[in-house]
Formats: structure tokens, sequence, C-alpha cells
């Protein structure tokens, strides 16, 4: 117990300044569907380079005019930062994401997983508020096709 908390006690203490947090808003696109979605993420800065996230969108798009259904999806990425040291940066997505549909008579099963591949651009990186945008591409087989995300995000440093 003894060295459990004292391996965890720096870590917790130290690995604060690591976390961001973001929020924003966007469009995504499932095949012809289209809708506003919302977005939240948290992550957790391994290196200079590299960042870990967790993030989830919400949307509703239309089948018809007259038809809606709901649209999950929780994403853990791995991102890869080009220009850390740099006010304005680019950075590269990749990662893994959990998909629900729901109510939708397109497709033949509700939930499943997808990748996710994508581009994010950060800009005013070195302060502790920032922003930027992101456009993620996930491919999940039942979907039948791919899944557009944009979005629009204010991050905070801790």
């Amino acid at each position: 117990m003894v060295i459990i908390l004292t391996t965890l006690l720096p870590i917790i203490s130290y690995g604060q300044e690591k976390w961001d947090i973001e929020a924003g808003t966007g469009m995504t696109v499932v095949r012809k569907d289209a809708s506003v979605n919302g977005y939240f993420g948290i992550a957790y800065r391994v290196t200079n380079n590299m960042d870990l996230n967790l993030s989830s969108i919400f949307a509703a798009p239309h089948i018809n005019s007259s038809t809606r259904y709901n649209f999950y999806q929780v994403s853990f990425d791995a991102e890869y930062l080009f220009l850390p040291e740099s006010n304005n940066s680019i950075s590269s997505i990749m990662g893994f994401s959990y998909i629900h549909f729901d109510k939708n008579d397109k497709v033949d099963e509700n939930n499943g997983i997808g990748l996710n591949l994508g581009v994010r651009v950060i800009f005013n990186n070195l302060k502790k508020f920032n922003y930027g945008f992101r456009i993620v591409n996930t491919y999940s087989s039942i979907s039948y096709g791919g899944i557009l995300s944009t979005n629009v995000f204010f991050r905070y440093n801790f």
C-alpha cells in the first residue's frame, strides 16, 4: 500500500498540468443525413508531441423532413502534434470509437465500433485557453460508409 501511495501521489499532483478539457459544436454527416452536433472531450498529454483523447459526440440527423434519429459516438484517439512548441499547430488523429444509432431503420445494427482518422488545427496553443477546429472521418461497417464530423472547439489546459 505504501509503494502504491508513494508512486501515485507524485503522478497525480504533477500530472494535473497535463490534462485538457474541451467542448464545441459542429456538423455530423452520416451518409446523406446531416445534423448539428455537440462535442465534449478530455485529453491527457503523454509527451510534448502526443495526446490521448477521450471524446463524445451527440447528433440528431434528419432522414427526411419529418424523421430524426439520435447518433452517439464515444472515441478514444491518439493525437500527434507536429509543431508542439508553436502557437499555431496541426495534429493528426487516429483511434477507435463506439457508435450507437438510436431508432434508425437504415442500419441493421444499432451498436458497433469504428476507426477514426482526422486532423486538428489549434490556435493559441501555448496559452491555457485555446481553440481550433477538427475534422474526423469515422469508418464503421454498421453505418454503410463514413461518418464525417467537423467541430469548432474551445480547450482549457490545466
